[in-house]
């Protein structure tokens, strides 16, 4: 796969790709977001048809409305401090 937009924003601004996370309402955007070593999320409240199956495009995680980004970051960023380092 050719460098995504993801991926190219992120350079860009001059953030590390895998300190970015990417948020989407379709399997392409998950699929993108990974290609480009982002963390993803899937806004469910987007433009999901009753036939997509979120779970299944292996988000790292999925929220059902805009002010649940936030928390869910903020979980996120509690988790990625108690790990290991590699």
């Amino acid at each position: 796969m050719s460098t995504d937009r993801g991926d190219t924003r992120a350079f860009l601004i001059g953030i590390a790709a895998e300190r970015c996370v990417y948020v989407g309402d379709a399997e392409r955007d998950i699929q993108a977001g990974r290609a480009a070593g982002m963390t993803t999320v899937v806004a469910a409240y987007g433009y999901l048809s009753a036939d997509d199956e979120p779970t299944r495009w292996q988000p790292d995680g999925i929220v059902s409305a805009p002010d649940e980004l936030l928390e869910w970051m903020h979980h996120a960023a509690e988790w990625q401090a108690m790990r290991p380092m590699a």
